[in-house]
């Protein structure tokens, strides 16, 4: 099921529980570990912060172009289709964060167009939240070679922190947040 949606809803034979299923990360979900990624980049600094989530990365800076992270290597998503996501905080209300993905088929062909940066604009939300960058894609092939590259990056005049980077072959992203959803109580009938 979808992320925030009941759990406890009518089924085929009367009430049924629905419960998100395991997942598999194909990123290394310590963003710590990745490497540095500059593109164009004037000042700027890429530091390691703790969180409730994990251990993430602050960017901080004015940059006309890129300042992230990014990591690479061959996958097989198994399916043809994959959602990627990020959790941010934004310490300033100012730049843009970007999920990007270069993509190589099997056959060693660049596949552009598979997560084409999913931008979006860091003035549209309030500092010292925690906020998900959430996006999907459909893929075929859906083998990615050697060569591939996944990135995270703020550009602008930005202040933000980033962490618990997700990519799965799933059409939802998985996630639970403490106090995002309602209790429910099941009950079995006689």
């Amino acid at each position: 099921v979808a992320a925030n949606q009941p759990r406890f809803e009518q089924g085929q034979f009367g009430k049924a529980i629905m419960v998100e299923d395991g997942t598999k990360n194909y990123l290394l979900a310590n963003i710590q570990t990745w490497g540095n990624y500059t593109l164009n980049a004037t000042t700027y600094s890429i530091t390691s912060v703790s969180t409730p989530y994990g251990s993430g990365i602050k960017l901080t800076g004015t940059s006309a172009d890129r300042v992230g992270k990014t990591t690479s290597g061959s996958m097989n998503l198994g399916t043809s289709y994959a959602v990627a996501s990020v959790y941010f905080k934004p310490v300033i209300a100012s730049g843009s964060l970007a999920i990007y993905w270069d993509a190589k088929d099997n056959t060693g062909n660049w596949r552009t167009g598979t997560f084409y940066e999913q931008k979006i604009n860091l003035s549209n939300y309030t500092p010292g939240q925690w906020y998900r960058l959430v996006c999907t894609a459909n893929i075929s092939p859906n083998i990615f070679a050697s060569g591939t590259g996944f990135h995270i990056w703020a550009e602008g005049t930005f202040d933000v922190i980033i962490v618990a980077p997700q990519l799965e072959a799933k059409p939802y992203a998985t996630s639970f947040i403490d106090g995002t959803r309602a209790a429910e109580t099941p009950t079995i009938p006689n």
